[in-house]
């Protein structure tokens, strides 16, 4: 199944090729972000929440062009990770694909980041600011959340949802059935940067 996921991510990142910037990684240095930069990352993520930024498919409005009214559109869950962490460090490429010289993109979807650019991490070890992956029913990696804090079962995160129109601060109960059936797993951002 992970090898299928890879493939359906290759394909993403073939398109995002197409579309977005790409580098290759020779004068890049790959790092894995700090739990200061993923708090920074949380926190800027709960303002796009209280902002009501809206959801867009395949969006990347940011919460300075929604705040300023100057742009219309909105973001989506991969897009909301996107700018939220390239505010906290910069000028900086994902993976899009496997490899010790990957090409490296400006943009990628939810399945990229799980797939090529996150560590793994239990839900107990979590640190605000790191990803929470979901899936659909064919078990395809189809969104991405940051994660906020776990309080006994009950993990709190904020994502751009589809559903709801905005980004949100939301919350799973890991004993409930909507959990294991849509949870994919939790990582780390890796990244690379000058």
């Amino acid at each position: 199944m992970r090898s299928l996921m890879r493939l359906s991510s290759l394909l993403i990142a073939v398109v995002l090729a197409i579309t977005a910037p790409v580098i290759a990684a020779g004068e890049y240095t790959l790092r894995t972000v700090t739990v200061e930069q993923a708090q920074s990352a949380a926190d800027l993520a709960l303002a796009y929440a209280r902002a009501g930024v809206p959801y867009k498919l395949a969006g990347h409005l940011t919460l300075q062009e929604f705040q300023a009214g100057t742009v219309e559109g909105g973001v989506d869950a991969s897009g909301l990770v996107v700018n939220v962490y390239r505010e906290v460090l910069g000028e900086i490429r994902w993976a899009g694909g496997g490899g010790e010289d990957p090409l490296l993109l400006a943009d990628i979807a939810s399945a990229t980041f799980f797939n090529w650019n996150t560590l793994p991490v239990r839900v107990d070890d979590l640190c605000p600011g790191d990803l929470l992956f979901f899936k659909n029913a064919s078990g395809r990696i189809s969104g991405v959340g940051l994660f906020l804090e776990k309080n006994g079962d009950l993990v709190r995160y904020v994502v751009a949802s589809a559903n709801k129109g905005r980004v949100i601060k939301t919350f799973l109960n890991t004993k409930n059935q909507s959990w294991h059936q849509s949870f994919a797993g939790a990582g780390r951002l890796t990244y690379w940067q000058k």
